[in-house]
Formats: structure tokens, sequence, C-alpha cells
């Protein structure tokens, strides 16, 4: 038990920083578990926002759809929170060995994780993970793009700015527990407010990788690293269910007024 284990999705920057973290352990990256998920039918995505918004809040949802797709501005805005910057010099491919899934937890997931045997669990985006999977690894982490506790769940920041909480926006790297986004804090990335959006996104999103790819060295170089319980009294877990194209429309409004703000 002297190896991690990285699960994440495909996207470029979590393969430089799975790549980052075999070379700086010293190649002790032994599976990188990557989540794939199944494209959905128009049928089903409109389904899907029929049973949210229900027949009379369709039309709405759909003007709002074609407006957050078609507006450039608009789109750009809602880009920000992917903002980072990458080593363009890093190899295209994954230096570990891979094993893609669409399910994170199923038995053929679980027993690829098991033969690897980690020490470590590393975790950055995919679906939530389940008892069968958090039994492999005596530590298991967690990069979640919200401020815990206020912020637990699915879009903390872009909820944190919908409700006009700016001190709330951040990044939390936290351990893992059953209960979504509820394990004790190891650090936070607090988002500088004095830059526009596009580059306080950035810069946190790239602080924030560096911050985890440390804390994941040491902890599993078995080093001591404080971690501060969660009040769960304070804030709440939001639901992907809840979001909307009309919550994206006014999120990308209130970035647009932002960065004019600041940029006078």
């Amino acid at each position: 038990m002297n190896s991690m284990v990285i699960i994440t999705t495909g996207e470029t920057s979590k393969r430089h920083f799975a790549n980052a973290l075999h070379r700086l352990s010293g190649g002790k990256v032994s599976l990188v578990v990557i989540q794939r998920f199944k494209r959905k039918s128009p049928k089903e995505v409109w389904g899907k926002t029929l049973e949210r918004v229900g027949w009379l809040g369709l039309p709405s949802e759909l003007a709002y759809y074609l407006i957050c797709k078609l507006n450039p501005k608009i789109r750009q805005a809602l880009g920000y929170f992917r903002e980072r910057t990458l080593d363009e010099t890093q190899n295209g491919h994954y230096v570990p060995q891979t094993f893609k899934t669409y399910s994170i937890n199923s038995p053929e997931t679980e027993s690829a994780i098991r033969k690897a045997n980690p020490s470590l669990i590393v975790i950055w985006g995919g679906s939530i993970i389940k008892k069968n999977i958090l039994a492999l690894a005596p530590k298991i982490i967690n990069m979640h793009f919200g401020w815990c506790p206020e912020y637990r769940g699915s879009n903390g920041n872009q909820n944190a700015i919908l409700a006009g909480d700016m001190e709330h926006v951040g990044i939390t790297i936290h351990y893992v527990k059953e209960k979504v986004d509820t394990g004790d804090i190891l650090a936070r990335v607090r988002a500088d407010l004095r830059i526009p959006p596009r580059e306080m996104f950035r810069n946190i999103n790239n602080s924030a990788a560096k911050t985890y790819m440390d804390i994941a060295l040491r902890l599993f170089r078995s080093e001591k690293v404080d971690a501060q319980p969660q009040n769960l009294s304070e804030g709440k877990t939001y639901f992907f269910r809840d979001w909307s194209y009309k919550k994206e429309y006014l999120l990308a409004q209130k970035l647009i007024a932002l960065e004019k703000k600041i940029k006078g």
C-alpha cells in the first residue's frame, strides 16, 4: 500500500495534474480512474427539464437556454469558471496507467482500484463516490470548487455569486466522507475580489491545483497536515437538479457587471 490513485474526468487540466503528481511523487500514481459521461439525447435533457420546471416554466427555460448558447458575451462569462494556466510542454497523454469507466462506483472500477491498493485516493471531479470505493484507501481527499461549509455540493461558486456572497467564493480541499463535501477541511483558497472575474478564477484555479498537489504529496509521505472539522449547521448543500438556464443567465449578468465595475 504505497501508491496513489486519482479519480477524475477527462479534461486536459486534470491530465496535467495527474502527470505532475506522478512525476513529483517519484512515479507513485499507480492508476488514474477517468470517469466518462454518456451524451444525453435532447429528449432526455428536456424531459429532465420538464420534470424540474413544469409545462408553465418550459418556454421561459427554453428562452434562457437559447440566450446562454447564442450570446457570445454570456458564453464567455460562464467560461470564466474553467480558466487556468496550462503547461503546454507537457505530454498529450497520461503517463500513469488509466482505467476508463462510465460508472465510478461499479464493481469493475472497485476491482481496478483494489488491485492498485492505494494508501491515498485523490479526487478531482466526477460523480459522488459511494461506500464501496471509500473503503479502498485509508485517506481520500477531494478538491471542491466552492467555499465549505457555506456552499457544499453542486455549483458552489456559482451559487455564491448568485447570492451576492462574494466573500465565500473560493476552493476547498477536504477529506472525503460519505456525505458530500462534509469532510474535515485541509485548506481553502479564497478569490481575490480586486481583480476581474476571468483573472480571479484563473488565479484561484491555478493556486488551488498547486495547493492540492502539495497536500496530496505530504499526506502520501505521511507528513502531518492540519485539518479543521466543518460546522455543518452553517451553509447548505446545493444540488445540480436545482440548477437552471435562468440561473446561468443571471450568473453571467452578474459576472459581466462585476467585470465592468472593476475595469471601470
